[in-house]
Formats: C-alpha cells, sequence, structure tokens
C-alpha cells in the first residue's frame, strides 16, 4: 500500500489560484501531469457542472476552487495506478461523471459506459459528451442491478464507483460485469477499513481479492481518501 501524503502543501492562497494553475497544482500533488488541452476540456465540464448544479442537484454546495479539489482531483486520483492504454470501463451510479467522464477526457483511448439511473442526472451526462465531443462514450439511464441487454456481462477491463453505496452491495453489483483480467476500482473514504471487514464474506462468495490499496490525501484539504482494487480469484 501506498501513502501519497499532500495534505502539508497548504499554499493559504489555494483558494484565489486561476482554476486552470489549481488544477494543474492538485494533479501533480497526486502524481498526474495534465496538458493545455486535458485543462481546458475539464475546465469546460466544471463551467458546465457549475451551471447545471443550479438546476438539478448533481454535487453539494461548494466554490469552483472546492470543485476542483474535492471532485475533479479526486476523480483523478487513480490515474497513476492505471494502464495507458485502450481500456473497456463501466461507471456505476455515475452521476454528474464522477469519476468516469473525468476518467474518460484524460484517456481518451477508453471506451466508457456511464450507468446513471436519474434521468436528469443522464441527461447532463449526454449533454456533456456531446459538448466536449467525447468518442467512445455510452450514457446508459439505468439502475445497474436490471442488467441491461446493453451492458454486457463479464466485459469490463474497469468498475469504477465513487460515493456510490457501502462496499459489499458495490461488489455484488459490480462483480457479473467484470472482465477475467478486470479490475473493480472503489473511491472511499476513512470508513474504509471498516467496510473492507464487513465485506469479507461477500469478497469470498464473489470470489473477489483487495489486489491493492492506495491511501492519500487530497491536495490543499487534507481530506483521507482510500483507493481499493479488487481482481477476481
Amino acid at each position: 500500500m501506498t501513502h501519497r501524503n499532500v495534505s502539508r502543501e497548504t499554499e493559504k492562497n489555494w483558494q484565489a489560484m486561476p482554476l486552470d494553475r489549481l488544477l494543474i497544482k492538485a494533479a501533480q500533488k497526486l502524481g498526474l501531469k495534465l496538458d493545455h488541452a486535458q485543462v481546458s476540456m475539464l475546465l469546460t465540464y466544471l463551467s458546465e457542472l457549475i451551471l447545471w448544479n443550479k438546476k438539478i442537484n448533481l454535487i453539494g454546495p461548494s466554490t469552483p476552487a472546492d470543485t476542483v479539489v474535492r471532485h475533479l482531483a479526486d476523480s483523478l486520483a487513480p490515474l497513476p495506478f492505471l494502464p495507458q492504454g485502450p481500456l473497456r470501463v463501466l461507471d456505476l451510479g455515475s452521476g454528474a461523471g464522477l469519476p468516469g467522464l473525468v476518467l474518460k477526457t484524460v484517456r481518451p483511448s477508453w471506451t466508457v459506459t456511464l450507468c446513471e439511473s436519474n434521468q436528469k442526472k443522464a441527461a447532463f451526462l449526454k449533454a456533456m459528451v456531446k459538448r466536449l465531443t467525447l468518442n467512445n462514450v455510452q450514457v446508459l439511464p439505468v439502475r445497474i442491478g436490471q442488467a441491461p441487454e446493453s451492458l454486457p456481462l463479464e466485459a469490463y477491463d474497469l468498475i469504477t464507483a465513487r460515493a456510490l453505496s457501502p462496499l459489499n452491495e458495490l461488489l455484488s453489483l459490480a462483480r457479473p460485469f467484470l472482465g477475467s483480467r478486470g479490475t473493480i476500482l472503489a473511491y472511499k473514504g476513512p470508513r474504509a477499513e471498516k467496510e473492507l471487514k464487513e465485506a469479507e464474506q461477500v469478497l469470498t462468495a464473489l470470489g473477489l481479492t483487495l489486489a491493492r490499496q492506495e491511501r492519500f490525501r487530497l491536495p490543499f484539504l487534507g481530506h483521507c481518501r482510500i483507493l481499493l482494487f479488487f481482481k477476481g480469484i
């Protein structure tokens, strides 16, 4: 397990930074280098997210600077631990596209399915795919448990979920869609250890194992985050 402690680098006026500089610095603290096109695309997404959030509940109240760190940087955090090449990705409970849509902007070779049952959120996702001119992105406005025909079983290289459900429920939902060499990536906070313990029997029953655990703190804010990577046995 790797510990990335970026919480001590707390520039006093980080919330007053230009958003592009803040995004670049936050990414750097997480071991990522974003190019100009990626930053531009992510800030376009951020602008639309803030605009839509006034009409529908996509994220909780926060400043643009907070959103850059709490949502964009947090969504991007696993990228140093993921392959560079093409992947087939399923994002469960995608919500505002966090993390699936954000990850896609930095990994254009990925083929991404965003699964979101809330119709208004799904409409936002479809609008953003068009606005950002993203290729190979599908928005499915369905509940994952319905297993629609358009969502193939045992087909995905990476299944992501952020703030979706307790770990034991998440793993049960994701397992049928996991490819033989695929990974389930769960974004968790301080309760991760407790949820892991509660999910021990589910892990065994599903034939899954915790392959990797990465602990870090959000840049500038210092909030604890834990990334859990599961694979089939």
